[in-house]
């Protein structure tokens, strides 16, 4: 694992690296297709690094045998820094309606297969959208939708691309909401907007979140003067969220084990499983003084579970201790802590004194060697980002001088 994790360091600074020293613009052009019609694409090639460069202009995808280059093998000098090239797509006429994608690969001819392979992954690439426009009226909704909490607004956005031949006069779009057994619980609608062929758009609707948190589904019926698309996407609300809710004890007599009951309430819409405890006493000068852990338990959605520990007070002597219980599950542990008075035949446990809830950004298995060495990788990333930014800046000043 230590291995595989300083590889990734290592490619990461051979990514960075590369990606720096070349650079395209546009990145992504989009093309409405016309029948009989040819079209001309610009290529931008920037030098980051004033080297010489030989480069190939490699097509992929589905469009590929109608790319026509003036050039596909360039040169450029390490004195210039930026040289622009141009190629047309003749396309055929029988293109269906739709999206059409291609890609245009800038290889370094200088560099092994394996680096260019390297150049593709990290986007030193044109991409071009071909737009074929549906005969009538058409348009392609994309919709976000903001992530709440209860009781707060969520924003359904959708943006529309006119990808048909004709001007819509009225686009609109109704959205049902539902919970997760599927039950219809709230009906909204956008405002309504014309859209012109090739044009794009926004429709927007809100809607206050007062259900449970949990999973839902948002079918969005988009309307377009006499035409109709529906889509479904799914969102949440909220987080899923389990609480230690209380902690008592009902018989105990020192020297013996105690059994802790633990109410873990589950606030979600789902059910949440392979949960656990891990509970720590600590003496008044902050020592620990046991811990023990629950089997894995599981939660239904919106209900209550009794957990049991036990804590083997065999040597424990009475007075005043702190109880820290933390509870694991989905890469969450919150903590929360009680004062106890342990006498000879009672364990008063007073109200929560501290709660914290932390969330897990890695896995409970990820050792600190991992964690120092991504920490590391992305420090040196940031470090060789800065330095070319700060490099490309510094070049172009020069050039204003």
């Amino acid at each position: 694992m230590k291995l595989k994790i300083i590889n990734y360091l290592l490619l990461g600074l051979v990514l960075v690296s590369f990606a720096g020293a070349l650079g395209i613009s546009p990145s992504k052009v989009d093309i409405f297709h016309q029948k009989y019609s040819e079209s001309t694409i610009n290529l931008k090639i920037i030098n980051n690094e004033n080297k010489e460069l030989k480069l190939s202009l490699i097509p992929k995808g589905e469009l590929s045998n109608y790319v026509n280059f003036k050039e596909q093998e360039i040169f450029i000098g390490k004195n210039t820094y930026e040289k622009t090239i141009s190629y047309s797509l003749d396309l055929p006429n029988n293109l269906n309606p739709g999206n059409h994608d291609l890609k245009i690969l800038v290889m370094d001819s200088s560099k092994s297969s394996a680096e260019n392979i390297l150049s593709a992954n990290l986007g030193i690439m044109q991409s071009i959208n071909v737009i074929v426009p549906y005969p009538k009226k058409y348009v392609i909704p994309k919709t976000t939708i903001s992530k709440n909490k209860q009781n707060e607004e969520v924003t359904f956005t959708i943006s529309v691309k006119n990808v048909g031949s004709k001007d819509i006069e009225n686009l609109n779009a109704e959205i049902e909401i539902y919970n997760i057994e599927n039950s219809k619980i709230s009906t909204l609608k956008t405002n309504a907007i014309s859209l012109k062929s090739k044009d794009k758009s926004k429709i927007v609707s809100k809607w206050i979140a007062t259900t449970l948190p949990g999973k839902y589904k948002a079918i969005l019926n988009v309307y377009f003067d006499e035409e109709k698309i529906e889509k479904e996407k799914n969102f949440e609300i909220g987080e899923p969220i389990l609480d230690i809710d209380k902690v008592y004890i009902e018989t105990f007599k020192l020297g013996t084990i105690a059994k802790f009951d633990i109410n873990v309430k589950n606030y979600w819409g789902e059910d949440i499983s392979r949960a656990y405890l891990v509970t720590e006493v600590f003496d008044s000068n902050n020592n620990v003084v046991n811990t023990f852990r629950s089997d894995y338990f599981n939660v239904k959605k919106y209900e209550n579970n009794i957990i049991n520990t036990y804590w083997d007070t065999k040597n424990i002597e009475p007075g005043k201790y702190y109880l820290s219980v933390k509870l694991y599950y989905l890469n969450r542990n919150p903590i929360k802590s009680y004062k106890i008075d342990v006498s000879n035949k009672k364990i008063r446990i007073k109200n929560s004194v501290a709660t914290a809830n932390v969330i897990g950004i890695f896995a409970q298995e990820k050792s600190w060697i991992e964690i120092i060495l991504l920490a590391a990788l992305f420090i040196v990333i940031l470090v060789v980002i800065y330095f070319i930014i700060f490099k490309n800046m510094f070049r172009k000043k020069q050039k204003k001088k």
